[in-house]
């Protein structure tokens, strides 16, 4: 977290992150393009930094579309304005805060653990609304992360205190934290464990009080990036939801499958259907390649064969009209049904071909020395083009 002097406004969520209604002055009310941005004598609206979002909520009833700090001042920004001087009651959308508190939360529990275990240092964190995104300065593996994963449910079940601190310059000198800055005052260390035995990191953000408080914690997604690895985690409800979606993804695969209900023989399940499908795979492109070497041996003509096939895959329909070309000086090779054709065109005079079905049909498509696209038309009207010959 990057280090903010504010000025004014006292930040009740520094504090007590468990606050969700509060009483507060209007300092200032200032129009800008049709908002209003209000500085308050205190506040538990956390602003926007650190790779999260602002909390919402309102005041007096009105909605708080953002807060943020600029030069010094936290600003909250509303629809509507309030009157200078006034006292407003704020209201934190709390539902909200928890999910992003159990999150942040988690992440220092995690970044502890593999700070402890490998050596690795958090360097990168986004708090966002369909999960929560940390960066790391190496490489993990699944076993790596497996094991941080269970490690940091065991903290979490433990319920740990979690708590800020705000040490003076000289006790900084001292004390042993995480942080992705140097930082020499107004620092607000989040301490997790009894003397922040769990962990020591300098942070902004409002946290859980307890680890119990975040529930579950779970790793969906990680991979390599930027050198190093980004982990993709869920807390609390979001996670419980996920595990459900999972679960219930599982079921429906075996049951498509005829599987047992559990990953691994899903995995197996697939994993067989995906070799026979390469094995059909191969046995379809021996078979193409046979009805190839017959069509091409039933061509009569030298100069130009239009041919029409019911298969569409372009692959085909090229290899085909590849084979073609040898035998006749230009080759086209139509594949599909009526009103839509994939084609392929081939010889030496295939860009003349090519300009004659633009000419007369709708065509899309295009190349140099083979030409492939679609035409959008029915066998009877590109035979006539072709005035019905060699098809």
């Amino acid at each position: 977290m990057t280090e903010r002097k504010v000025k004014n406004t006292d930040r009740i969520y520094e504090r007590d992150s468990s606050v969700s209604h509060f009483e507060a002055k209007v300092l200032s009310c200032e129009a800008d393009g049709g908002e209003y941005k209000v500085v308050l004598s205190r506040t538990a609206f956390f602003p926007t930094g650190g790779g999260q979002s602002c909390d919402t909520g309102t005041l007096n009833g009105i909605e708080v579309t953002d807060v943020n700090i600029k030069n010094g001042e936290i600003i909250h920004v509303l629809p509507l304005p309030v009157e200078v001087g006034q006292t407003v009651h704020g209201i934190i959308d709390y539902a909200e805060r928890e999910e992003k508190m159990q999150s942040h939360t988690a992440e220092h529990i995690l970044s502890s653990v593999l700070n402890t275990k490998y050596g690795l240092s958090n360097v990168g964190f986004h708090l966002g609304t369909v999960d929560t995104t940390c960066d790391f300065d190496g490489v993990l593996t699944l076993d790596q992360l497996n094991d941080a994963e269970d490690e940091v449910n065991r903290i979490i079940r433990e319920n740990h205190p979690v708590f800020p601190v705000f040490p003076s310059e000289n006790e900084l000198k001292t004390l042993e934290y995480r942080s992705k800055l140097d930082l020499t005052e107004d620092v607000r260390i989040v301490m997790i464990g009894e003397n922040g035995s769990v962990d020591k990191c300098a942070c902004c953000a409002p946290h859980v009080r307890e680890t119990g408080n975040i529930g579950y914690f779970k790793i969906v997604d990680f991979y390599k990036y930027k050198g190093g690895t980004r982990v993709h985690i869920l807390t609390g409800q979001k996670a419980v939801e996920r595990a459900r979606d999972d679960f219930e993804g599982i079921k429906t695969l075996s049951a498509l499958l005829s599987a047992p209900r559990n990953a691994q023989s899903v995995s197996e399940a697939a994993e067989r259907i995906r070799e026979e499908n390469e094995a059909l795979e191969r046995e379809i492109s021996v078979l193409n390649g046979r009805i190839n070497e017959l069509i091409c041996a039933s061509i009569t003509d030298t100069e130009l064969s239009a041919l029409f096939d019911g298969r569409t895959d372009v692959q085909t329909l090229r290899s085909l009209c590849l084979s073609a070309a040898e035998k006749v000086k230009t080759a086209v090779v139509f594949g599909g049904e009526d009103g839509r054709f994939n084609f392929v065109i081939a010889g030496e005079k295939a860009q003349d071909t090519f300009a004659k079905m633009k000419n007369s049909l709708n065509v899309r498509g295009g190349g140099k020395e083979v030409i492939c696209g679609t035409v959008f038309a029915t066998e009877s009207e590109i035979k006539t083009l072709f005035d019905g010959e060699n098809i």
